[in-house]
């Protein structure tokens, strides 16, 4: 249940609405013809680096989405990064269609990749635009404002969007950052007033709310995209509401694998880091902590929002999806960040509330899932139409509908290209596959990672059954699982990374 805070608020959103209407003498300012049948709004949450485990930080999320909804315990990010994965949920492609293997680095990164490879023309926003207003509120793509002011000028704003408030900045902030609000570059400084998770929460709701006449088209039904930065580092909170008072108690998780003391058997790049030193374990303590703080702040904007929906009695017609992005290891392996394969990276929080759609609420579902599958998903829920050619994800309709055993997929696809992370390891160039049971990663040896793996190329097969921690590279000894697994593999991952070395 919400908190006494949380209700309040709650109260004074509902109460507010509900004068209005009031005021206006309207039964519904939102509905043109209330025998119409309408298409369902769309609002699409991303959360930045949000670590699986991390749902008790969100009590709105748990109460509003969660508990209405269905929640997908296990869905991955194809390619643990921010920009390939954004690139993904936007499109339904993997990093092998969409082009964008990483955050920065060069043809194949971040927003120069997208825009350069036509990306642009085939998001959900282009999709859905003919009929829905649709509108981006916070992050973007990582150097979208470098390559806007090098080549395509600082007002640029990417097709689709009827309504454009995106950070300006080669990846986000919250303080002392600029917003492109529609052509219109808006500053915001250091001060509490400015803390940018705060901000993109009220902008989103100002845009919700048409009753000013400068808010959305209330003819149409909406596509809202909403991705603030938290908990992305430096994992900053509200200083509005006291966030970073909160979890200060709480224990870092240490799975199995944490600060792994036998890495013999995993691939040279994890071989050649060191164990990590008690000041780095209080540090990563702290981190976590500061996800958490962070996470609260993001859901108390997603909570008011919710709120401001239901006074309008629009949120039962709104589809709201929630995902992170990709997770991080904290020090599971010795690593901590993200980027690789391992199972905190890749297995990411993802839940769909859709009144409408939903049969059995607050079920989880234990299918494969991908955020590939966002863009046909909302095809599928919006406009009842499939995905077109090219789309690697599928649409989550039947799972929503409570199908028990539809036809489903057996695998999920992980990519990455080598990864400089300039003073943090980097990242090897890999291919990998997620099975109900098994994941099994290929790394290629490329002519950017020299050293991080051996010029034949390395591999990890963990049994995800007996061995979530993924302790146990089986690699050796399961030959035949291997060599079922790769040649899935191969024609999954195709075309390979750039610079891939590793004959299948």
């Amino acid at each position: 249940m919400a908190d006494r805070a949380s209700l309040a608020r709650r109260i004074a959103v509902v109460a507010g609405a509900a004068a209005l209407v009031i005021a206006l003498g309207v039964r519904s300012m939102l509905e043109v013809n209330p025998q119409a049948p309408r298409s369902p709004n769309i609002l699409l949450i991303v959360t930045d680096d949000q670590t699986l485990g991390t749902w008790r930080a969100m009590p709105e999320v748990r109460h509003d989405i969660l508990a209405h909804g269905m929640r997908f315990s296990q869905a991955y990010d194809s390619n643990p990064l921010c920009c390939p994965s954004r690139a993904a949920i936007l499109t339904g492609g993997y990093s092998h269609n969409t082009g964008v293997y990483g955050n920065t680095g060069g043809a194949n990164a971040g927003f120069r990749a997208f825009y350069t490879h036509g990306d642009e023309a085939r998001t959900l926003a282009t999709a859905l635009d003919p009929t829905y207003d649709t509108a981006l509120f916070g992050k973007y793509l990582n150097g979208y404002k470098m390559y806007s002011e090098r080549v395509l000028g600082e007002t640029y704003v990417p097709p689709g969007w009827d309504e454009w408030q995106a950070f300006f900045e080669d990846n986000a902030a919250y303080y002392n950052y600029q917003l492109n609000v529609d052509g219109q570059l808006v500053r915001y400084d250091d001060r509490p007033a400015s803390y940018s998770t705060d901000v993109i929460g009220q902008r989103l709701r100002d845009w919700l709310d048409p009753t000013d006449g400068v808010g959305r088209d209330p003819t149409q039904p909406f596509f809202a995209y909403l991705a603030a930065f938290s908990p992305h580092l430096p994992s900053d909170a509200s200083p509005t509401f006291r966030d970073a008072q909160r979890f200060t108690h709480v224990a870092l998780p240490r799975s199995g694998g944490f600060n792994e003391a036998d890495v013999s058997d995993k691939p040279t790049y994890i071989r050649h880091l060191p164990r990590l030193s008690e000041h780095e374990e209080i540090r990563l303590h702290v981190r976590w902590q500061e996800q958490l703080q962070s996470l609260a702040s993001y859901d108390r904007q997603i909570g008011l929002t919710l709120d401001l929906l239901q006074a309008q009695h629009e949120l039962q017609n709104t589809i709201v999806i929630i995902l992170s992005d990709n997770g991080v290891l904290y020090g599971a392996h010795r690593w901590r960040s993200k980027g690789v394969p391992y199972q905190d990276a890749v297995h990411v929080p993802f839940a769909i509330r859709a009144d409408d759609v939903v049969v059995q609420p607050g079920v989880d579902r234990t299918h494969l899932v991908a955020n590939v599958d966002v863009f046909p998903t909302v095809l599928d829920l919006a406009l009842g139409e499939g995905a077109p050619p090219g789309v690697d994800g599928r649409s989550l309709r039947p799972l929503l509908d409570g199908e028990r055993d539809p036809p489903w997929r057996t695998s999920v696809l992980l990519e990455g290209r080598w990864d400089d992370r300039g003073d943090q390891p980097s990242v090897p160039t890999y291919c990998g596959i997620v099975t109900d049971r098994w994941k099994y990663v290929v790394y290629s040896a490329t002519r950017d990672g020299s050293g991080l793996v051996r010029p034949g190329g390395e591999d990890e097969l963990y049994d995800l059954r007996a061995d979530p921690s993924e302790l146990d590279n089986l690699a050796a000894s399961k030959p035949d699982v291997v060599r079922r697994l790769r040649a899935r593999l191969a024609s999954l991952c195709s075309p390979t990374p750039p610079g891939w070395q590793v004959p299948w």
